[in-house]
């Protein structure tokens, strides 16, 4: 539990800070208010990603006491970049887009949607 809130804190929270506070300039642009609510976008993709790799620490946890072999480990990096390509749809920094846009996007690569 230690690992997932330290993890969490780091790689969601500290990047979101960090973000917010190197575009400051949105803030003067925008208005604080409407610069936080437009950060709504990259604050979901700093929530999945800490997910994502609070599971992948879990996962990798109970698979040291087995040996891996080149099928499980190209299996096991396969579904990291994949995860990482799909995130990418919400890696956006900016103010100018809502979810749902992204959303629509993501469904879209699968069909789904119009």
């Amino acid at each position: 539990m230690r690992l997932a809130a330290a993890t969490f804190a780091a790689a969601g929270l500290g990047n979101m800070f960090f973000h917010f506070i190197r575009d400051v300039g949105y803030v003067a642009e925008l208005g604080l208010l409407r610069a936080i609510t437009g950060f709504h976008v990259y604050a979901f993709y700093c929530c999945v990603l800490a997910t994502g790799i609070v599971v992948s620490q879990l996962r990798d946890a109970k698979r040291r006491t087995r040996p891996r072999s080149f099928f499980s480990a190209f299996f096991q990096h396969f579904w990291v970049i994949l995860f990482f390509c799909l995130l990418q749809v919400f890696d956006d920094t900016g103010r100018s887009q809502p979810i749902t846009v992204h959303f629509r996007f993501f469904l879209h690569l699968f069909g789904i949607g119009a």
